[in-house]
């Protein structure tokens, strides 16, 4: 079963909206594939920043947060 976006993000169910893109772009820059200078972990970045991605698609709309939730 995959992580929940709240989760992957590190933010509350009653996140709202400056938190969430906040918690977005601080992940973003954690694990962005270009951020990470060792090769070997690039590939794992690059998993991560998709599931941040993702999980950020959802909560950045209020419609597809509403589904989720």
């Amino acid at each position: 079963m995959a992580p929940s976006p709240y989760s992957v993000l590190g933010v509350s169910h009653d996140a709202n909206a400056a938190d969430i893109r906040a918690a977005y772009h601080r992940m973003a820059l954690k694990c962005h594939p270009d951020k990470i200078q060792d090769p070997t972990k690039q590939a794992a970045g690059a998993e991560t920043f998709k599931d941040v991605q993702a999980a950020y698609e959802v909560l950045k709309d209020s419609t597809m947060r509403s589904a989720f939730d």
